[in-house]
């Protein structure tokens, strides 16, 4: 019985926490109610205008000069695995601005963007190298989505990937539709990169696709 009490406690107090951060979110994201659900992000190039983080972050214009990274504002949380004491903070694995952002390494370190109150059925991704050196390109990697933090979907599986070769490079890579949306997304490295370590090295990421505002999505 104490079991059970204790675990309805915790599924009322992460039901609390997700209202407070839904409400916190309509204040912030405001443009958000003119946006309808279903609306499309269309990829062009690597790191251009039309993703979704880039439409969060300069609050629904994509205008570059009012662009702030979302995670900084609260508008997306990004969460991974321990970070080098000399990185930036992690918030910046998914700016605009290059800069060293790197994990310590680990076989399987990770990063993860959740979009809270939204879910993209991706369509693409683009990651960008950092700014320190031309080696510690990922080589070997997956995307992975998931509603609930719990369960991932492996989108896409690199093996030996050689897109990223320098410094600062970004590339995109197109995502099978597997008909589900996400809430939160995963890069997740699976072997070493083109240096033979295990660093995580990325300083931006991108996402496109449809964006729903409630959950659209159905993995089995």
């Amino acid at each position: 019985c104490a079991d059970k009490k204790t675990e309805e406690e915790n599924k009322n107090a992460r039901a609390k926490v997700e209202k407070e951060l839904r409400d916190r979110l309509a204040k912030i994201m405001p443009f958000m109610d003119d946006v309808p659900s279903g609306t499309k992000f269309v990829h062009k190039h690597p790191l251009d205008e039309n993703g979704v983080l880039f439409f969060f972050g300069s609050k629904g214009t994509r205008d570059k000069n009012r662009y702030v990274n979302p995670a900084k504002l609260g508008m997306v949380i990004v969460n991974t695995s321990e970070m080098m004491p000399d990185s930036k903070p992690y918030a910046q694995f998914i700016g605009r601005q290059c800069v060293r952002c790197v994990t310590k390494p680990s076989a399987s370190c990770w990063f993860s963007v959740d979009f809270i109150d939204k879910y993209i059925k991706p369509t693409h991704y683009t990651l960008r190298h950092y700014i320190s050196w031309d080696t510690e390109c990922l080589r070997n990697w997956v995307i992975e989505g998931s509603i609930d933090g719990e369960r991932w979907l492996v989108l896409r599986q690199h093996q030996n990937d050689q897109a990223l070769n320098y410094k600062g490079q970004a590339y995109t890579w197109a995502l099978h539709d597997y008909g589900c949306a996400f809430r939160r997304l995963r890069v997740k490295q699976t072997g070493p990169n083109n240096n033979n370590h295990y660093f995580l090295a990325c300083s931006g990421f991108e996402a496109y696709g449809t964006l729903y505002k409630e959950d659209n999505s159905d993995i089995e």
